[in-house]
C-alpha cells in the first residue's frame, strides 16, 4: 500500500508541474494502463481511484498555501 501512494503522490505532483487539472489527471491516472496488475479490479476501484486522486490533489494544495502570518498584537 505505501508504494502505491508513494506511486500515486509521486504522479499527482507530477501532472501538477504538467499544468494538467485535477479532472485530467484523475483521467491519466484511472486508466487501466497504468495499472496493469487490476485486469478486473473489484467493484467500485475506480471509483475508489478517483476519490484517491482528489484527496492527493487536496493534499499538495495544501502544502502549497503559504503559512498564514500571525497576527500582530499592537
Amino acid at each position: 500500500m505505501r508504494d502505491y501512494y508513494q506511486r500515486m503522490l509521486t504522479e499527482v505532483r507530477a501532472a501538477r508541474q504538467e499544468g494538467l487539472t485535477l479532472e485530467q489527471t484523475i483521467q491519466r491516472l484511472t486508466v487501466r494502463k497504468e495499472f496493469p496488475a487490476f485486469h478486473d479490479p473489484p467493484p467500485g476501484y475506480w471509483g475508489m481511484q478517483r476519490r484517491n486522486v482528489q484527496n492527493l490533489w487536496r493534499i499538495l494544495d495544501q502544502e502549497e498555501q503559504p503559512p498564514k502570518a500571525e497576527r500582530s498584537r499592537d
